[in-house]
């Protein structure tokens, strides 16, 4: 009985811990999403999801 309790409660837990990083990457994406359309609205510039930054030519 105490492995069925101990299953269920660790896929809950799993299930939580991926819902949560899940609605944090969401979370970021959109952060970054945002920052991209100011910049290249301001300034010009985009930046890549590797980390890149490059300049628009206009």
């Amino acid at each position: 009985m105490i492995t069925v309790v101990v299953t269920i409660t660790l896929a809950f837990v799993g299930y939580a811990a991926t819902y949560l990083n899940g609605m944090r990457l969401s979370q970021r994406q959109e952060r970054l999403a945002r920052l991209n359309r100011q910049l290249v609205l301001q300034c010009g510039f985009v930046i890549y999801p590797v980390g890149s930054l490059a300049v628009r030519r206009r």
